[in-house]
Formats: structure tokens, sequence, C-alpha cells
């Protein structure tokens, strides 16, 4: 018969302890300093890459972005965005010599007008323009005849505004052919 135990009072358990520990082996990663030093100056140029990049794209979009907004009581076109604000932006391109009240309503309330990349903004504010400014504006170039054609719309049009009404009749004054004296 063989008996086949272990307790701890065997004398035998505290003996083999060294040999049993010693079967055991643990495998650690080891990194000499040069490649530790390595790799964290890899990380930090890739980090420096991708920040300069973040930074030259946003200046690149700022620079092609225009947006007018209402600075005091004239419309000013200014190179950049309205809510993204870097050193040397936004930059001012052109001041117009009208303020809002030269828009519709609602191209007013909408300000800033933030344009697409590349768009100018100029003949968008232009399309913008309530017709009365925009009959002025033909009459002030010289172009009589698209002048009187809007002037004629606003006053046949009953949805006119009563202001828009007395401004077209004013450009009418000069704009206005022998033929509508009679």
């Amino acid at each position: 018969m063989t008996w086949i135990t272990a307790s701890t009072k065997d004398p035998l358990l505290f003996v083999h302890r060294r040999q049993s520990l010693q079967a055991i082996e643990f495998r650690t990663a080891r990194f000499s300093p040069e490649y530790v030093r390595r790799r964290i100056r890899q990380t930090i140029i890739a980090l420096g890459a991708a920040l300069a990049f973040a930074v030259i794209a946003a200046y690149g979009v700022l620079d092609a972005t225009q947006f007018a907004a209402v600075d005091g009581n004239a419309i000013v076109v200014r190179k950049g965005h309205p809510r993204l604000s870097l050193p040397g932006y936004p930059q001012l391109v052109w001041v117009a010599d009208y303020g809002p009240e030269r828009l519709t309503a609602q191209a007013a309330a909408s300000l800033p007008i933030v344009g697409g990349l590349g768009e100018k903004l100029a003949t968008r504010l232009e399309g913008l323009a309530r017709r009365d400014y925009v009959a002025a504006a033909r009459a002030d170039q010289g172009n009589s005849g698209e002048a009187r054609s809007i002037t004629l719309t606003i006053l046949d049009d009953p949805a006119a505004s009563p202001e828009q009404r007395l401004n077209a009749s004013l450009v009418f004054a000069t704009v206005a052919t022998r033929d509508d004296c009679g």
C-alpha cells in the first residue's frame, strides 16, 4: 500500500520549495534606454507633424473663407470665419458703404453670412439686397433701363412696403422716360 499525501507538517515540502519556484520563469519585456528614447522621439515627431498639419489646414480654410457682418452702421466683409479666430484672422477685405438696411429682412436677420470656400461675397450680398436698393444702384451705375424696370415692378407690386414704394418712386423720377410722363 502506497500512501501519498502532503501536509504542512511534511518536512520535504519546505525542502523542495526552492526547486518548484525555480521552474517558474517570468518573462518580462526588457527595453534598452536607447530604444525608449527613440520611441519617445518618434512619438513627439508624429504629434508635431499632426499639429503642424492641423494648423496649416486651419489657416488654409480661414484664408479661403469670407464672412459678412455688421460693424457699426456698415456691412463689413472679412477673410476668415466668425467662429474661428487664429492669430492674424479675421482680416478686413472691404467695407460696404451701406448697412444692413439695404438687405432683405431675412438676410439682415441671418448676419453674419459665411461664404463657402473660395466664394466672394460681393455678388451674394448684391443678390440679398432689397429691390429698391438694387434699382438705385443700377441708376447710379448708369443702367437706367434696368433701374426703370425694377422700379416699375416695385410700384406695381401690392405687397411692397411703403418704404420700398417711396424709394422706388424717388429712383423712378431719375430714370423715367418721356413715355412714362404721358
